[in-house]
Order: C-alpha cells, then structure tokens, then sequence
C-alpha cells in the first residue's frame, strides 16, 4: 500500500486525545486515522457532492451541497421522531 502523509492542524491537547482514543482501541495512530479516512469516504460515497467533478459549475455545486444538505435534515428528522416515538412506549 502506498501511504500518504499529512499534517493535522489540531492542538495538542486534541492530538493526545486522538492518540488516547487510538489506544484505548489497541491501535497504531496512523490506521485509527486510515480507518477514519476509510469511514469518511464510504460516508460521502452514496452522495450528490461525491459526483462533483472540476467541469461542476460553482451554481450547481451549491445545488448538489444543498441537496445533500436537505437529505441528512430528512435523515435526522426520520431518526428524532423515531427516538420521541420509542420514549413515548
């Protein structure tokens, strides 16, 4: 596999509590990070913004950002009337 480095631009603090969080799982900080990577691109996969490409004009891009946008609002909507309906049992 090729590997890719980056900087984080975190403060300290945050980076040892990444690193904690790394441990407490029992894994290296760089595959913690690769697998939220991983997560990440999965998550944005089933997208509209996924499909922008360079020619994707500046109008339709905001279009694409705001109907993803309204998607994840329906999500939420979906998954806080489901938990208002399951504390009303």
């Amino acid at each position: 596999m090729n590997g890719q480095m980056a900087r984080v631009a975190v403060s300290a603090g945050e980076w040892r509590q990444f690193r904690q969080a790394a441990l407490v799982q029992g894994t290296a900080v760089s595959s913690y990070l690769a697998r939220l990577v991983r997560e990440e691109l999965r998550r944005r996969g089933g997208t509209r913004v996924a499909s922008i490409t360079d020619d994707t004009s500046e109008v339709d891009r905001a279009l694409l950002a705001l109907s993803d946008v309204r998607r994840s609002i329906d999500e939420l909507d979906r998954i806080a009337g489901r938990l208002a309906r399951s504390t009303m049992k």
